[in-house]
């Protein structure tokens, strides 16, 4: 019944929840350096989101009430936007190495070893609701090389579909 956001209200980007009818705001992050895109697991147990308190952006997870935070994803790389898989078991997340595109990885809810579910440019990996799909923006990596939306089927473990876009339409980290 709360809706789950992340604001600079707080002087620093923290994350929030907040009635329905826009009262009861409570903080759940707080002097942590940043934290966003935060995303609720299907069971409303936890709460995954990427944070730089540990120096570079990383997934993270927190209690639903904001408590006891894990750090998932560790290195010297960022990691963004996680997304709980329909069964809450695995977050998917954007990665990027040193000198490498962005790529789609998954890594346990509870912990554990991160794997790379898609090869190639993959930023803001979006599930479907069924768990079966996932979307990502796509390009050659390089500078002004046209983006497409792809379709990567998680059940064949592969990518099934690119959908052409104009040449107009550009993407970036946080767009």
């Amino acid at each position: 019944g709360k809706i789950i956001y992340a604001s600079d209200a707080s002087g620093s980007a923290d994350i929030f929840e907040i009635s329905p009818n826009g009262g009861d705001v409570r903080q759940l992050t707080s002097g942590m350096n940043r934290n966003y895109a935060p995303a609720v697991s299907p069971d409303n147990r936890f709460i995954a989101f990427h944070s730089n308190r540990s120096g570079v952006f990383q997934i993270w997870r927190m209690d639903r009430d904001g408590s006891n935070p894990v750090q998932l994803t560790f290195g010297n790389s960022e990691s963004h936007w996680p997304e709980f898989t329909a069964d809450g078991k695995f977050l998917i997340y954007e990665h990027f190495e040193p000198g490498q595109s962005g790529t789609a990885w998954r890594v346990p809810v509870e912990g554990g070893k991160p794997v790379k579910i898609a090869d190639g440019f993959a930023v803001r990996p979006e599930l479907s609701r069924d768990g079966k799909w996932l979307g990502y923006w796509q390009n050659d990596g390089q500078d002004k090389s046209p983006w497409r939306l792809a379709l990567f089927s998680l059940t064949e473990n592969k990518q099934i579909r690119t959908f052409d876009l104009p040449s107009t339409v550009q993407i970036g980290w946080d767009t």
